[in-house]
């Protein structure tokens, strides 16, 4: 699969508060300054959203990267190597 820049229309990743993201900076930048309850929500033991998203709507080999973490700290990290 092609790497994408930014999600087709319809594909943003919602947040808890409504807002949405659709690009790799914008996930960078909601990961970092949500609250640890909203990380856990999306990202803990039994799932990783983000992976899911970044997967199927950004770039498949970010998301391999991504697809173990279950850490905000590690998330940042492999976000913004890539």
């Amino acid at each position: 699969m092609a790497a994408r820049r930014k999600s087709r229309q319809g594909e943003a990743f919602i947040l808890r508060d409504g807002s949405s993201v659709e690009t790799k900076s914008q996930l960078t930048k909601a990961v970092s300054s949500m609250s640890d309850e909203d990380f856990e929500y999306f990202c803990n033991d039994s799932k990783n959203d983000f992976y899911v998203w970044i997967r199927d709507c950004l770039d498949a080999d970010l998301a391999e990267s991504v697809r173990s973490i279950r850490t905000r700290v590690d998330l940042l990290t492999a976000l913004k190597a890539k």
